[in-house]
């Protein structure tokens, strides 16, 4: 793991406070144990695959630790980072319940934990657990919606707007409360990555980030974002 130093525990159940809109979060304390106990353990390194757009590999994955880029590639080989998937979410659902193959690649955005399941075991799962069942419905539609919201507002909002927004859906989703009220978006985002998924070009999110930074509501190192004042992102994030 060249590079990549990150340990994480052995037991991931230790994990007690899961996103509220995860997969994870949703099921009961008994269901999520018997989920995990199905797949097996595997860790990432940084850029490498968990799954590949196009293959018909039956199995899915749920994310203990780190985060995971979904990237769709074009005919023309252009790629476009559509969504981050982290701690509690689950992925590869979707080709398995459609019995197609995968319509983007999913690669780890830095050092992951994960459990992999065949999806015959965990349709299986399913099939005797109707409340989890109801949980991944949940959870995919809150994805959808997530999309689908981003698509509307690349049409409507002005671009501060959108990102506000990005950045407000992001650290109430995958952020880490720090002292002051101070709010760690805890993923890598090159700006280029925040371009794809809030449909602007590299050089619109750059200046609106400049602007959020210069006036205090962010602050940004490298790929890394924290959110310094909460209630004026939200503002920005509701404005038309």
């Amino acid at each position: 793991m060249s590079g990549d130093r990150t340990r994480y525990p052995a037991d991931p159940v230790a994990v007690r406070r899961w996103p509220p809109q995860s997969f994870l979060a949703a099921l009961s304390d008994q269901d999520r144990n018997e989920l995990l106990a199905l797949g097996r353990p595997q860790l990432y390194r940084r850029d490498e695959a968990l799954m590949l757009q196009g293959e018909d590999r039956n199995h899915v994955v749920v994310i203990l630790r780190g985060f995971s880029k979904i990237i769709h590639e074009d005919t023309l080989g252009a790629k476009m980072v559509l969504a981050i998937r982290g701690q509690g979410d689950i992925v590869g659902e979707l080709a398995g319940l459609l019995n197609r193959p995968r319509a983007a690649t999913v690669r780890a955005c830095g050092p992951a934990s994960v459990r992999m399941m065949g999806f015959s075991a965990f349709n299986s799962f399913l099939s005797g657990h109707p409340d989890a069942s109801l949980a991944l419905a949940r959870a995919t539609a809150f994805k959808l919606d997530s999309s689908d919201r981003r698509l509307i507002d690349a049409g409507v909002r002005r671009a501060l707007t959108r990102i506000a927004r990005l950045l407000e859906d992001l650290a109430g989703r995958y952020g880490e409360p720090c002292e002051g009220g101070v709010v760690d978006i805890a993923v890598d985002l090159p700006q280029a990555d925040l371009a794809a998924m809030a449909g602007m070009s590299p050089s619109s999110v750059y200046r609106q980030i400049c602007l959020l930074r210069d006036t205090g509501v962010i602050s940004n190192r490298y790929a890394r974002i924290r959110v310094l004042n909460h209630d004026r992102l939200r503002a920005l994030a509701l404005a038309a």
